[in-house]
């Protein structure tokens, strides 16, 4: 990992200001897995410094949607997702546990709710802006209202994103990994009854986001233990981040030119729009054992359905920009090509060659996404072991780990895929 991390912070340095935030976000996760929490950290507040300056600003300035009307969306800058700020704020939590510092960590726990009620209000009010704009521009141009709803359209973009439905129906802004890990972090870091009530709260609330909460619900046992007077029995808990988020690609389709001219002045109207490729080469469960007891991690936050929720919601906006940009660069193509042959065969031939090539060449989606997210992330709960040692095993994979001194130990697991060796971390909680 420290190669990819210095590929990254190469990229990081050398990148356009408009992809700024998102190389920040990979070379900060790639510095996490090397362990340089301190550099990493350094790297994800550039990221959110910069995102924080976007969402002040509030909206993209008309400026560059014009813009990127007459080149593509990968034009603009990358301003960061709700699950991008999501989880910066919690890997930057975790950092500062690393580095022994929790009074940091707490404030990047409380950063974490803020961000996730904040940016879901901020998220509806800019869809729902974005979409009466857009709603305005497809007045004064109904050709995108046609091409909408032409049918060879219509059957190319349900093959591209019926999938997404289930994500819709199942996903949600809200990150249940996160919610856990602020109510993990209260209860092992309480320093009175307000923080194992904001534990309890956040341990609630996770249970009633997970398919099978039984390690939440077991946590939750023991603040009630807490709140009796009783210590924590002493734990150890795994988080385990399996496999990569989906990744983002293109499809371009060639949309139908009789809807702008007929008399052959625009030879080719296309657009490309951003699709979203789930990746299935990862390890689907790791086996805990420790003290002749083993546990199997189980689905703590489903990164997919994360990220598919966003990418959906985002969707409707995303294909009206981009059948508003092919109207935009036809329309620029018509009136070169016309004024040209009108003056000149051989010009207007040559213009429209190069009219022809410049779409191609702009017709570009928005490809943009972070890649080191992982596909999923599992949990897992055992009692510490007099031995202190623990087995971690699935796949083709098996390791054992010496814990370090410390009742509430906390084991953070990562695996790129099921064939590449574990990355494993581990912090004293208490």
């Amino acid at each position: 990992m420290a190669g990819a991390a210095a590929g990254f912070s190469g990229a990081a340095d050398r990148s356009k200001e408009k992809d700024k935030v998102i190389h920040r976000l990979e070379e900060g996760a790639a510095l996490r897995a090397a362990g340089r929490f301190q550099e990493s950290n350094r790297a994800f507040a550039d990221a959110e410094s910069q995102m924080d300056a976007y969402e002040r600003r509030a909206k993209v300035s008309l400026t560059d949607e014009a813009g990127a009307l007459l080149s593509n969306q990968a034009q603009l800058p990358y301003e960061g997702r709700i699950y991008d700020k999501v989880m910066l704020n919690a890997y930057r939590a975790l950092n500062f546990l690393q580095l022994n510092d929790p009074a940091a960590a707490r404030v990047e726990m409380n950063r974490v709710l803020r961000r996730q009620d904040d940016a879901v209000n901020s998220k509806r009010k800019r869809i729902a802006r974005e979409q009466d704009r857009l709603e305005a521009e497809k007045r004064r141009d109904p050709k995108v209202n046609g091409m909408e709803k032409d049918p060879s359209v219509k059957r190319k973009m349900d093959a591209l994103y019926g999938f997404l439905d289930q994500y819709r129906a199942e996903g949600s802004y809200r990150n249940p990994f996160a919610v856990y890990l602020r109510g993990l972090f209260f209860a092992t870091h309480a320093t009175g009854s307000a923080d194992l009530e904001i534990a309890r709260h956040d341990l609630t609330e996770a249970a009633g986001m997970v398919p099978n909460g039984d390690v939440i619900q077991a946590e939750l046992s023991r603040i009630e233990a807490r709140f009796s007077g009783k210590p924590l029995s002493p734990r150890v808990h795994v988080i385990f981040e399996t496999g990569r988020a989906p990744v983002r690609d293109q499809e371009r389709i060639d949309l139908p030119i009789a809807l702008y001219v007929g008399n052959g002045d625009v030879p080719y109207v296309g657009a490309a729009f951003p699709v979203l490729r789930p990746q299935y080469d990862y390890l689907s469960a790791l086996n805990v054992s420790a003290g002749g007891r083993t546990a199997q991690t189980t689905l703590l936050a489903d990164m997919d359905a994360i990220v598919g929720r966003e990418f959906a919601d985002e969707l409707p906006g995303v294909i009206a920009k981009t059948l508003l940009a092919s109207a935009s660069k036809a329309a620029v193509g018509y009136t070169v090509n016309r004024a040209t042959r009108k003056k000149d065969d051989l010009g207007g031939l040559l213009a429209q060659i190069a009219t022809t090539l410049y779409q191609a060449a702009v017709n570009v989606a928005d490809t943009r996404t972070w890649t080191t997210l992982p596909k999923q992330i599992q949990m897992a709960a055992v009692e510490l072991p007099a031995d202190r040692k623990v087995r971690l095993s699935g796949g083709n994979v098996n390791t054992e780990i010496l814990l370090q001194p410390g009742n509430e130990i906390l084991l953070y697991v990562k695996s790129i895929s099921p064939h590449a060796p574990l990355l494993v971390t581990q912090t004293t909680l208490n």
